[in-house]
């Protein structure tokens, strides 16, 4: 919903002369770890993970600063706490394979 909200503000500013970018985000970086963990309390599922190096070229940490959009569009993240995000993508998965099951038992 954050995603959807700002992009419906940078669509208000096309008029405006310019190439505009905005890093839609919280400015927070998490671990693949922390991810995982929250993942795997949420769905109640055990994860397979594989641990690897590191890439050649990944960088040690990623986080996308959304100060550009909050000055200049006002944006406010209000749905991006990570909890919140597996959570509702969780739930719509769950919906996704109950509508499945019910259209296969027709």
């Amino acid at each position: 919903m954050d995603i959807a909200a700002a992009h419906m503000l940078a669509l208000q500013k096309m008029d405006s002369p310019g190439f505009h970018t905005y890093n839609i985000g919280t400015g927070r970086s998490y671990s693949v770890r922390e991810i995982c963990r929250l993942v795997e309390r949420i769905t109640g599922k055990k994860l397979t993970l594989h641990h690897a190096p590191r890439r050649l070229g990944d960088p040690a940490v990623l986080c996308a600063s959304p100060k550009q959009l909050i000055e200049e569009l006002d944006w406010q993240p209000r749905h991006s706490e990570l909890q919140e995000i597996i959570g509702s993508a969780w739930q719509w998965e769950q919906a996704q394979c109950e509508r499945l099951v019910a259209i296969q038992s027709r």
